[in-house]
């Protein structure tokens, strides 16, 4: 039984956590830091299909029955620790903590009753993980993976670790596996192309893979997971944005995707958006009169920011200091 003297829900700056645990902020990541929320993206990401009883053993043991009360009350004092900030009395610190210790115990217990029951390793882990606990969580999943090495989610979630500790490498290897195991999971392809974005350049620097390879890899595992889920929104979206994150984008092929994505856009402003990544891809192809008809099109001021470093990508601009606000992050890019 591990004992801990504070138990903090996960809430970290580390930039992988974006892409696993958070809603995604897309942003214009060569250009200008425009922020569109995609929640789909997110939900998917924090729920990663875990195989059902049936999957694993063909029928359900004594443990995975209890298991199955002891995820009724996890789930029971997770929704009301989510809803802290509308009943501010709910929870005191220590009460809290009390009830997270008991809820540990009970899966110790459950893993004593059938340690070789990858199922129960598996909720453990993500239990873990979400507390906080990411070293015990991954010797959680290493076991799992020991006990049953071809399932993908116990690859998804050691890779979701190593990539949030800078082990990139050792990243790499695991969601390769995990698509190898379910290459039909657009989940795994996604946070593939993620890794090899945030990462692109150490994978150049100690020559794991050239320029060109993770560049065409990056646009690669984009399209694969909008091919598995063409209707996800913000899989279609994060592959428009990715020719952002590569050398030598084809913006011919990045505006057909805007296009595109325009076309149902779910509300005014992220239309307007939308609007400002056509421009961009226009003004680098020199079609710089259309490039000027999109961004007479943005209004919102959220975006006054971002239309500006358009504009001052236009060869009749006033001013070329646009050059200097690659990768700031305006006061303005933000959604309320």
């Amino acid at each position: 039984m591990l004992f801990f003297n504070c138990v903090v829900i996960k809430q970290s700056g580390n930039p992988w956590l974006r892409f696993t645990e958070r809603p995604h902020p897309h942003c214009l990541a060569l250009g200008f830091a425009l922020l569109i929320a995609v929640p789909a993206v997110a939900e998917k990401a924090r729920g990663d299909r875990i195989p059902d009883v049936a999957e694993v053993t063909g029928s359900m043991t004594l443990a995975e029955r209890h298991l199955l009360n002891v995820l009724a009350l996890q789930q029971q004092i997770f929704d009301r620790y989510d809803h802290k900030d509308r009943e501010p009395e709910a929870y005191e610190k220590a009460e809290f903590e009390l009830l997270l210790r008991q809820l540990m115990s009970a899966y110790e217990e459950l893993i004593a009753e059938d340690p070789e029951n990858v199922l129960l390793y598996i909720h453990y882990g993500k239990m873990l993980r979400k507390i906080g606990q990411d070293e015990y969580a991954l010797r959680i999943f290493l076991k799992a993976d020991h006990l049953e090495g071809k399932f993908a989610v116990i690859k998804q979630q050691i890779g979701n670790y190593l990539a949030e500790n800078g082990r990139f490498s050792e990243a790499l290897v695991c969601f390769l596996q995990a698509i190898e195991i379910e290459p039909e999971e657009a989940l795994y392809h996604y946070q593939l192309g993620e890794l090899l974005v945030l990462f692109r350049e150490n994978f150049i620097a100690e020559e794991i893979l050239f320029p060109d390879v993770v560049d065409e890899k990056i646009l690669t595992a984009f399209s694969y997971a909008v091919e598995l889920e063409p209707e996800n929104r913000g899989y279609r979206m994060r592959r428009a944005e990715s020719f952002y994150d590569i050398e030598n984008p084809d913006w011919e092929n990045a505006l057909i995707l805007w296009d595109a994505l325009q076309e149902d856009a779910s509300s005014e402003f992220e239309r307007e958006a939308i609007q400002l990544h056509r421009a961009r891809a226009m003004v680098e192809l020199k079609r710089y009169s259309k490039a000027k008809e999109a961004l007479e099109e943005v209004r919102d001021t959220r975006l006054a920011y971002s239309r500006q470093w358009v504009l001052q990508k236009l060869p009749d601009s006033p001013s070329k200091s646009g050059e200097n606000l690659v990768r700031q992050e305006p006061p303005l890019a933000k959604q309320p």
